[in-house]
């Protein structure tokens, strides 16, 4: 599967991520999304790779480190 941009390259899309992030951290842009957003997204990426690896269903409480 090709993830290039129409008009980039395939590692553009994370070039401008990291910049976006710099320019928040330098207080330049406010981040495209909330901590709470950021957090139930990294759960749900925890759980995915749980039930990968142990091959079966994962709700994303089960993936939380804090349990």
């Amino acid at each position: 599967e090709d993830l290039r941009a129409p008009d980039g390259e395939p590692n553009d899309m994370y070039l401008e991520e990291m910049r976006h992030f710099i320019r928040c951290v330098e207080g330049l842009e406010p981040p495209l999304v909330d901590g709470r957003a950021a957090l139930r997204s990294l759960r749900l990426v925890e759980a995915a790779k749980l039930s990968s690896r142990e091959r079966r269903w994962v709700g994303s409480d089960d993936a939380d480190p804090r349990h």
